[in-house]
């Protein structure tokens, strides 16, 4: 989701004075539910024009940190339907108050918040009052719309829109509406309902994945058998063009800390399976297994379940069980655990969700890959250890905080590696070292950790806390 930001919302969150309550949750609130926050070119140019030269110089220092807004363009004359409603500005102010509308008109962005009464009192001329909105009916809104604890942590690339913003046309969506005879009925009776989607734009603005769920409590009509209902999370459309990203791996990730969040232990989704289908191979390395057809369709119903019951845990192996109901993991007596260290900046490329400062480059489009993978790979000339998959890792940042801050069980492991080229397509592009960096390490005997990523710590673990209660030698 986008936010554009007016100018005088900027100046004054970027005063000297302190900062008021109601904005200071507002910023919060859109920041930790990772909401890009914009400025328009239109307000960056009313800064420039400021008198006082030393508060402009510290404003646009501040302010051009932040994205600005690409598009569309507003001129009067440009766009009839528009200018019959709004007017002709009779000055600059009201050039840049149209220009601000604008954006909100075309939908380049979600919602404007400002404190502008003359801009509010013009957005009810273009029917826009429901998005153009003030710091406290802003705060409202994002309350609602995210209540604490129940959205996934998403990076900024990734947008999260109302359905009816999405064009039925995209290609993307061509062959759900050859596969499903009603895909079209469908998709504008959820837009009606307000429904959302989790959808990734390439540099071109072209979509490129879309990720929508529900959670239900419905039965399963399956073509042999009825499922009994039961509270679940139905991934209604996953689809990733992507290729590279590893989106599709990020929207399970995403899934499934939602069913969590909301207390679901089930999740199923549909798809017509194709010769050497991708989707299939995704999701069934994460536990999910087809368990018929659809009467209705046709199609597959591939579901999964979050926890063992009953014996299972006692019966599977631990790699079986890892797989079968992840993110759950066996950290029983038939695994070793061990304490791996990683350093601040490879941190927070690996491990996206925890709290950080995301990159301009992630504002801009761009993906951290190795942070979206489910499965990713450590190098380390430091460490020796003897690893077998389904052996517990403990992540932890070192450096100043020295924080066990995430769980993760390994997959493979390789010890001694000296062959750089070898390492590279052990790792593909779930490491965070370039080549360059590969050779330089593996010119030292190096470890290779391919391991799966299961989980954060809700409160990290102060590495020197455990060494003083005598878990750690």
């Amino acid at each position: 989701m986008r936010v554009l930001v007016d100018t005088n919302i900027f100046i004054y969150r970027e005063g000297h004075s302190v900062l008021p309550e109601n904005l200071q949750q507002l910023e919060k609130k859109l920041r930790e539910n990772a909401i890009q926050i914009l400025v328009h070119p239109e307000s960056l140019n009313e800064v420039k024009t400021d008198a006082n030269e030393e508060r402009r110089e510290i404003n646009l220092s501040k302010i051009t940190a932040y994205p600005t807004l690409e598009g569309p363009t507003y001129a009067f004359g440009k766009d009839t339907e528009f200018d019959s409603k709004i007017g002709a500005p009779k000055n600059e102010n009201e050039q840049t108050d149209n220009a601000l509308l604008y954006s909100v008109y075309r939908n380049a962005i979600d919602y404007f918040i400002t404190n502008d009464v003359e801009i509010i009192k013009k957005a009810a001329k273009v029917d826009l009052s429901d998005r153009v909105l003030e710091i406290d009916d802003a705060l409202d809104l994002f309350r609602r719309l995210y209540p604490d604890g129940t959205r996934p942590a998403a990076p900024p690339a990734l947008q999260e829109i109302p359905i009816s913003m999405i064009d039925i046309n995209e290609p993307i969506l061509g062959t759900l509406r050859k596969e499903y005879y009603d895909f079209d009925e469908w998709f504008k009776k959820i837009s009606r309902k307000g429904r959302k989607a989790w959808v990734y734009h390439d540099s071109e603005m072209k979509l490129r994945a879309i990720m929508t769920y529900k959670l239900e409590e419905d039965a399963l009509e399956l073509q042999n058998e009825t499922v009994e209902p039961k509270k679940r999370l139905k991934i209604c459309l996953l689809k990733s063009e992507a290729q590279g990203q590893k989106i599709g791996e990020l929207f399970l990730k995403m899934a499934f800390e939602f069913a969590l969040k909301n207390g679901v232990r089930d999740l199923y989704l549909t798809h017509f399976v194709t010769e050497q289908d991708r989707l299939v191979n995704l999701i069934q390395d994460y536990g999910f297994y087809c368990i018929g057809k659809t009467k209705k369709y046709g199609d597959g119903v591939f579901y999964k379940r979050i926890y063992p019951e009953g014996k299972e845990q006692e019966t599977l192996e631990s790699v079986s069980m890892d797989k079968l109901f992840y993110p759950a993991l066996y950290d029983g007596t038939k695994v070793n655990k061990f304490l791996i260290p990683i350093q601040p900046q490879f941190h927070e490329r690996l491990f996206i969700e925890q709290p950080r400062t995301p990159k301009l480059m992630e504002y801009q489009g761009e993906m951290i890959i190795e942070g979206n993978s489910i499965t990713k790979a450590y190098l380390s000339n430091a460490i020796t250890l003897r690893l077998k998959p389904g052996d517990v890792l403990l992540f932890y940042l070192s450096g100043g905080r020295s924080q066990i801050t995430c769980v993760g069980s390994v997959e493979k492991a390789y010890s001694r590696q000296t062959d750089s080229s070898q390492v590279q397509k052990q790792v593909g592009k779930r490491t965070v070292y370039s080549f360059a960096e590969i050779k330089e390490m593996t010119k030292k005997p190096t470890l290779v950790i391919i391991f799966r990523w299961h989980f954060n710590l809700k409160k990290p673990v102060d590495y020197e806390n455990l060494k003083r209660a005598g878990v750690l030698a």
